[in-house]
């Protein structure tokens, strides 16, 4: 019954059924280890990508919400965005002000209110650009380097 329901092609309750159904799961999830390694050939695109559709998504919040503050709400969208590129492209030296900047990031989405929503969406969409930066200047540096020490050499 299980093997059946899981695409394997035997049917009933014992072991050996059962793990051929099962053997038919790992093979699908080894496919698909596969897939999302080559998703990940292209970092800074796809957190490109995650940035601007959470920036879209907040700004669609503040413009079709409550049009009460909406000032306040575009100032804190832009101040979390801010601190969330700092948070990742110019990480703090030490770990631990790293993890104090995301607990005041979520105190201060509490304490906000309304706005509180544009700051979290400002927040979260700068870090996925300050990642994408962080990933870009990494990627850029060795290519920059093989330049320079082609360019010595003539």
């Amino acid at each position: 019954m299980w093997g059946a329901a899981f695409g394997g092609g035997t049917v009933g309750f014992g072991g050996d059924q059962l793990q051929s159904g099962l053997g038919w799961w790992a093979k699908q999830a080894k496919k698909g280890l596969a897939v999302v390694g080559r998703k990940a050939e292209h970092p800074v695109r796809n957190a490109l990508i995650l940035s601007g559709v959470l920036l879209s998504a907040t700004a669609a919040v503040i413009v079709l919400g409550p049009q009460d503050h909406v000032m306040q709400e575009v100032v804190a969208l832009l101040a979390g965005l801010a601190v969330g590129v700092w948070l990742l492209r110019f990480s703090p030296l030490w770990r631990w002000l790293a993890m104090l900047v995301l607990v005041l990031v979520l105190v201060l989405c509490l304490v906000l209110g309304p706005a509180g929503i544009a700051w979290f969406g400002g927040f979260i969409s700068g870090t996925q650009a300050g990642l994408a930066w962080q990933h870009a200047s990494k990627r850029r540096t060795p290519a920059k380097r093989a330049r320079e020490t082609a360019n010595k050499e003539r």
